[in-house]
């Protein structure tokens, strides 16, 4: 069972006695419970429509038997709870549903009771059509610690209860003619006294997997004899995991193997120079904080200038899913997040956002970023690594002089003769058919990415057929064309990168163009990673397909919806691979 992280507070009122004739009415205990499946610290909702889709937290007055509890909601400006107040006797829960009406970044709801309080954080942001948040339309059965501090866990939707790890006392044990059972009668003994379930047996020595179904449970296991220590099951995440806000929200990390590969190669070191990857797009958003210690100086090539700022999000989100600053507390964290890997923007689209690049500027930004010289252009002392490609050239002929043209470019950029000879990568096309990959993702020496979905299905949009290569998360679309979490109220998944609006600025777009640049930050680190894999293309791209995630739905029979099949950061990194287990 994966747990999650939360906030989680349990209150112990100590008001005066209630009298009600003779009877002494004890205090309530209140525990306060967060019901909702996203992994973050704050309750995070939209200003739009939120407060009738579930409960996001649960209050419970879990005293001794007879006592009673009566708390009260304190909410921020902007907020509401139903209900606001109630009272529930020993053994009753009941659930808040907030709404938010209003935006009130970073606020607080508070919980009293008697005199005491529980704070729970809560987030508030726009919800705009493009901004992805946690979703608060799915609750689940959870509950918290006694005296724990914040980052205790909550019991996945399998177990309603705190699931703990329990080690016994060694001295009886040790004291038994046959240890083994000594140690099965203490836990068995422990466990009944707390009406607590066994996940999973330990042998001598070790611990037991227990799930307690509430906090007073939790304290006659802590009491009972032979337990020597009751700790919480917290997450475990690799070393190398970053700690960026939004991680949570980038659902292609866990099941697309990109953690696992984590764990070997982060693009924060590498031997010899670092890696550039050339975004040969529409510009990127250079004052952002996840890009802006990555940018090295680039190019305007449709204007004939330095400036590469533009208003478009799909170049900075582009450049964010291959290389946005990761481990910094901010934001998401691209593939390649490290220092090592830096970013040359090419900008190859005139400043207005729906305004089309030309042949010509992409044949100048093709060159430029390669390092090979263009007129009226000054010498790019940074030549990529990796050129990334997300635009495409629609109907265009594969044989035709388009094509032509774009293959002697590539030829050249590539040449043998060449001291720096870039891997180029470029989106399939989101025209769904099955006609063929577009130019210049069909060019023979660029590598062809086609998208799939959560699922590691081949996104309803995205094209196939001759000239595809692999596949990598991109999003799957819905005709209202809303950007959610996977599995939330919606079949639609976004994939969260950086915009250009601020310095701050996240939005969630879809396509061939977002999994081009995970492929395109996976080459990153593997050339770091295996160094005799740089300045050589063609061994590159034959490790990809080498090494892709043939999933069990991946058919002989099929049009080439897949290409060599799925790309996962952990397998081209040759640490095996997670891809399929769990997630696709």
């Amino acid at each position: 069972m994966r747990l999650s992280l939360a906030f989680s507070l349990t209150v112990v009122v100590a008001s005066a006695l209630v009298l009600s004739g003779c009877r002494v009415t004890p205090p309530g205990e209140m525990l306060v419970q967060r019901i909702n499946t996203s992994t973050q610290r704050a309750l995070v909702f939209t200003d739009v429509g939120i407060g009738s889709s579930g409960a996001h937290v649960r209050v419970s007055n879990v005293g001794e038997p007879g006592s009673s509890l009566r708390f009260e909601v304190e909410l921020p400006p902007g907020m509401s709870s139903s209900p606001r107040t109630a009272s529930l006797a020993a053994g009753e829960s009941i659930d808040l549903v907030f709404g938010a009406t209003a935006p009130s970044r970073d606020a607080t709801v508070v919980i009293r009771a008697h005199g005491q309080s529980t704070a729970v954080p809560v987030r508030v942001v726009a919800d705009d059509g493009l901004i992805c948040a946690p979703s608060t339309s799915a609750a689940v059965a959870s509950s918290t610690h006694h005296g724990w501090p914040d980052g205790a866990p909550l019991a996945g939707a399998e177990t309603a209860g705190i699931e703990v790890v329990v080690t016994y006392a060694a001295e009886p044990i040790r004291a038994a003619a046959v240890p083994a059972v000594a140690r099965r009668q203490v836990a068995e003994r422990a466990l009944a006294s707390a009406s607590a379930s066994l996940v999973r047996p330990g042998g001598v020595g070790e611990h037991d997997l227990v799930v307690v179904p509430d906090a007073a449970a939790l304290e006659r296991l802590r009491r009972a004899p032979g337990v020597a220590l009751v700790a919480p099951n917290v997450s475990v995440y690799r070393s190398a995991l970053p700690n960026d806000r939004e991680l949570d929200e980038q659902w292609w990390v866990e099941p697309f193997g990109v953690a696992a590969g984590w764990s070997v190669q982060t693009g924060a070191s590498g031997p010899g120079t670092g890696v550039i990857v050339a975004i040969v797009d529409d510009g990127v958003n250079t004052t952002h904080q996840d890009l802006r210690d990555k940018i090295v100086p680039g190019c305007d090539v449709f204007d004939f200038d330095a400036d590469v700022r533009t208003a478009s999000h799909h170049g900075s989100h582009v450049a964010g899913l291959a290389a946005a600053t990761g481990d910094n507390a901010f934001g998401i964290a691209g593939i390649a997040y490290g220092p090592a890997v830096s970013i040359l923007s090419v900008k190859i689209f005139p400043n207005d956002p729906a305004g089309n690049g030309t042949l010509d500027s992409v044949l100048r930004g093709m060159r430029w970023s390669a390092g090979l010289s263009v007129a009226g252009l000054g010498t790019n002392e940074h030549p990529a690594d990796v050129i990334n490609m997300s635009f495409g050239f629609g109907d265009i002929a594969p044989d035709g002089p388009v094509a032509q043209t774009l293959t002697h470019a590539v030829r050249e950029i590539q040449g043998a003769e060449r001291a720096v000879r870039p891997v180029m990568i470029a989106a399939a096309g989101n025209r769904g058919s099955s006609t063929g990959v577009e130019l210049p993702a069909r060019l023979d020496d660029v590598i062809a990415v086609g998208s799939v979905d959560f699922d590691g299905r081949r996104s309803s949009f995205s094209t196939y057929g001759d000239g595809l290569h692999v596949v990598a998360p991109g999003g799957r679309a819905a005709p209202d064309n809303t950007c959610l979490r996977p599995g939330v109220s919606s079949d639609t998944q976004g994939l969260l990168s950086l915009g250009s609006d601020s310095a701050d600025s996240l939005v969630c777009m879809m396509g061939t163009s977002m999994a081009a640049p995970i492929v395109s930050g996976t080459v990153a680190l593997l050339m770091l990673e295996t160094p005799g894999l740089r300045n050589d293309p063609a061994a590159v791209a034959t490790h990809l397909t080498a090494t892709a995630w043939q999933a069990p739905w991946i058919g002989d029979d099929e049009p080439n919806e897949y290409g060599a099949g799925i790309v996962c950061l952990d397998a081209v990194l040759a640490t095996g691979t997670v891809c399929g287990a769990p997630g696709p």
